[in-house]
């Protein structure tokens, strides 16, 4: 027997789920996000029960914001069931760990040859992290010796640093970034390599294919977490908007939160409540799953963000836009008789850049709007990372 909710239920917010009545013979019950997906068991009862459920199952297997169907699967014959009670019970609250703030640095040419000044600025921030961009592959050796030293460094002025790489051709060619990896770890010695963080962003690639790359990414992730171990934490730079795709039937961000030691999100909103409505899926499973969330801030300046999306449109008389391929270029006109593909605008925004970006603002802004962050009541905030520190530093006090 399936019971179906006319609406899907949200249990990631629940610790526990209890279950009271009577059944004539052994019922296995189970959820599922739908009738045709599969099925997380939870328990198997007989005769009177009274059963209190963790939800830890759910949470690694289905979408816990949306769980539509509760299945009771008896044995052959004729079973008799009888539910008394069917009670979700919120998880308790915690006390909220210390937060803090980080900054990306990504001119490591001037990281290394200023180490004392990348400290002291980080001091005069009140910045405790900095994640500091890996050298490039061709590097000399020398360049390589002084990131090493950098990063201790660092390490015992009391800062903690986290090295910094990725590139979106790594989910399909990912040995070069694997080969950085080897030959930092090779120069430090156990122990002194804190973190790595990787900002891969592959739908930047042309070629990448929505929804199906996503599993050549979490395979990355998955590649290099097993090359890190225990020997460094992994931490993973991705969009809010990954709450909107889905990998392996559940949301993409919840897939890649499982694989890591923390994740990085590029919220970038100068609305701390905008910022906090795109957070809040991704922080609440921090909260469920014990993973810790970095926000971020822009600081840099941005350029107006116009989005288009087009739906293919085989009548000429209703296109209002079409290719030009031998300009290159994307005409918002009706197409010329000898024009065969055409497109009708299905939606179009603009993005201001100061929604985006504390360019233009003062420093006290910024600090205003993270010790807004610093409210939110979520056990996984870790703190909130600036980009970047020329960006910062660049803003009036």
């Amino acid at each position: 027997m399936a019971v179906q909710s006319a609406t899907a239920i949200d249990v990631l917010s629940y610790a526990t789920l209890t279950l009271k009545g009577h059944t004539s013979k052994p019922v296995t019950i189970t959820l599922t996000n739908g009738l045709d997906r599969p099925t997380v068991s939870l328990a198997r009862v007989t005769g009177d029960f009274d059963v209190r459920l963790s939800r830890k199952p759910v949470l690694s297997h289905l979408d816990p914001t949306h769980v539509t169907t509760i299945v009771f699967e008896g044995s052959s014959g004729e079973t008799t069931l009888a539910l008394e009670r069917f009670l979700l019970e919120r998880m308790s609250t915690t006390s909220v760990a210390r937060r803090t703030k980080g900054f990306w640095v990504w001119d490591y040419h001037a990281a290394v040859a200023h180490p004392e000044t990348l400290i002291q600025d980080c001091r005069r921030a009140g910045v405790t992290r900095i994640l500091v961009q890996m050298p490039h592959k061709d590097d000399p050796p020398t360049v390589w010796s002084a990131y090493a030293a950098l990063l201790k460094r660092a390490t015992q002025s009391g800062v903690e640093i986290f090295a910094l790489d990725g590139y979106p051709e790594a989910i399909y060619e990912p040995a070069p970034l694997m080969e950085k990896i080897s030959r930092l770890r090779a120069l430090l010695p156990e122990g002194h390599l804190a973190g790595l963080q990787l900002d891969i962003e592959p739908y930047l690639l042309s070629q990448f294919s929505d929804p199906q790359d996503y599993s050549l990414y979490l395979h990355v992730i998955d590649k290099i977490k097993a090359a890190l171990g225990d020997r460094a934490r992994l931490s993973i730079v991705m969009p809010f908007w990954f709450s909107a795709k889905t990998a392996h039937n559940r949301p993409l961000d919840f897939e890649v939160m499982d694989r890591v030691d923390e994740v990085a999100l590029m919220s970038y909103r100068t609305d701390v409540d905008d910022l906090q409505d795109i957070t809040e899926h991704t922080l609440r499973y921090g909260d469920a799953v014990s993973i810790p969330v970095w926000l971020a801030v822009e600081t840099r300046a941005l350029p107006i963000d116009r989005q288009v999306t087009l739906i293919r449109e085989p009548r000429q008389d209703m296109a209002n836009a079409y290719l030009d391929r031998v300009g290159r270029r994307l005409v918002f006109t009706s197409p010329p008789p000898e024009q065969k593909e055409g497109f009708r605008v299905a939606h179009q925004i603009t993005v201001r850049p100061e929604r985006l970006t504390f360019a233009g603002k003062r420093r006290h802004d910024v600090q205003a709007a993270i010790n807004s962050m610093f409210g939110f009541p979520h056990t996984s905030l870790a703190g909130v990372l600036i980009h970047d520190m020329p960006g910062y530093f660049s803003l009036a006090e």
